[in-house]
């Protein structure tokens, strides 16, 4: 099944995201447009304290990449023409060392998960600014029908033109987490987004990938339950009952056919007939089953994650081959952590994003993590005094059927650490 897991980088999308042909472009709904109100470091608004904030502040917006010609936005529409003067204030989701391979082929790729998570993590640390930024762009590029294209290049404008639920999802959670927080900018952004996610929706009441695709999901699943659960907090009276009874029909299907049970053990699988096993749908199923009042099915859940992702002992060491090249990073550890997948032939490696969402969903069952905790504060200080953000893996994996890994800093573990230190305990000095 073809389905792309979040946060992780995805091997089939073409070097600096391709420009959007002029045909394939007519065939989506317009983009409705908007004023994206700037953030430092552009201007001098809202400038955060936090050092994992000011990261992720830096990485808005794009880089010049080495010697390549600007690539044309046909198709692109949004508040004003993309320029060098007025880029897509968007997070970019990878901070790439210069002499890395990959530098010119991602240095400006920005999924949309990447900054719908951002501003979701500078919402819970009250960075006002910082997250209507992020939120004022993805508003700008949702089409009229409430869908955004799955990534982006922040340098020319080009989209990857797919449309996947989860992704769209993730923009309604920061969304919603705005409104909770400050009132009433977002809603219609939001709106959209539920009328579109709701045109996914099956007979059995779950949401498949996308308008392209028949395959179903467990964690695009499970983000649209939080999603209209969310709506209907920030809703009243009939509008509220809506949103909660397509909640209560994508629970009944995510329970029905998505949660798995092997003797004691309970798990969720990626989705409608694939039985991978990701590490970050165990995660955000222990946080769905907590939700609904099944806290110990999710206690079950914790103990597969610690039973089939675990890892430990674990090092970073330079390599100059191009297959698992990291020339900036080492470290002796020990670090412990989880893995991305319990399957075989599934990549070995520390996955950072994978390891904070499991802290954050282990900390809500009230559970210890004081080990865990000490390994993460390490591994943040590999990278320095705060200038970058954590990595993304223990190594770097480019030749695996499931996805790629670097050894780079990325978005996607700062905006998770701006969460747990938003909403839980703090466990990193700022």
């Amino acid at each position: 099944m073809p389905l792309r897991p979040l946060a992780v980088l995805i091997a089939v999308l073409v070097a600096s995201l391709a420009a959007v042909p002029v045909a394939d472009a007519k065939h989506k709904a317009k983009r409705r447009g908007g004023t994206v109100h700037k953030a430092w470091p552009a201007t001098d608004r809202g400038k955060p304290a936090n050092r994992y904030a000011r990261f992720l502040a830096r990485q808005v917006g794009p880089l010049t990449p080495p010697k390549r010609k600007r690539t044309h936005t046909a198709g692109l529409a949004s508040a004003a023409a993309v320029s060098a003067t007025n880029p897509l204030q968007l997070v970019r989701s990878f901070d790439i060392p210069t002499d890395d391979p990959s530098y010119a082929r991602l240095l400006n790729t920005s999924f949309t998960y990447d900054s719908a998570v951002a501003a979701a993590g500078f919402v819970s640390m009250r960075y006002k600014a910082q997250a209507e930024q992020l939120l004022d762009q993805l508003a700008a590029l949702q089409r009229t029908d409430g869908s955004i294209d799955y990534a982006f290049n922040v340098y020319s404008g080009a989209s990857d033109l797919s449309l996947r639920s989860g992704t769209i999802a993730w923009a309604g959670l920061a969304a919603t987490s705005y409104e909770k927080a400050y009132k009433s900018k977002y809603a219609a952004f939001a709106t959209k987004i539920a009328t579109w996610l709701t045109s996914q929706q099956r007979a059995d009441g779950l949401i498949k990938g996308g308008p392209d695709v028949t395959w179903v999901s467990t964690q695009h699943n499970l983000l649209a339950y939080f999603f209209f659960r969310a709506m209907a907090d920030n809703n009243k009276g009939d509008t509220a009952k809506a949103y909660d009874a397509t909640a209560d029909r994508i629970a009944a299907g995510i329970d029905t056919n998505l949660l798995k049970s092997a003797g004691t053990a309970l798990y969720f699988q990626q989705g409608l007939a694939d039985t991978t096993h990701p590490l970050d749908t165990q995660t955000l199923g222990i946080l769905y089953l907590k939700q609904r009042g099944r806290t110990a099915d999710a206690g079950k859940v914790a103990d597969y994650i610690g039973a089939n992702f675990s890892l430990s002992n674990r090092s970073i060491v330079k390599s100059t081959v191009p297959a698992t090249f990291n020339n900036t990073y080492s470290a002796a550890g020990p670090f412990i952590g989880y893995r991305p997948y319990a399957d075989e032939g599934a990549p070995d490696v520390l996955w950072m994003e994978g390891t904070l969402q499991a802290r954050f969903a282990l900390t809500s069952l009230g559970r210890s993590t004081e080990a865990l905790d000490n390994s993460i504060i390490s591994w943040d200080g590999i990278t320095g005094d705060g200038a970058a953000g954590p990595l993304m893996a223990d190594r770097t994996i480019t030749t695996n059927r499931f996805n790629e890994y670097h050894v780079w800093p990325v978005s996607a573990t700062t905006s998770w650490t701006l969460l747990i230190i938003g909403t839980q305990t703090t466990f990193v000095t700022n």
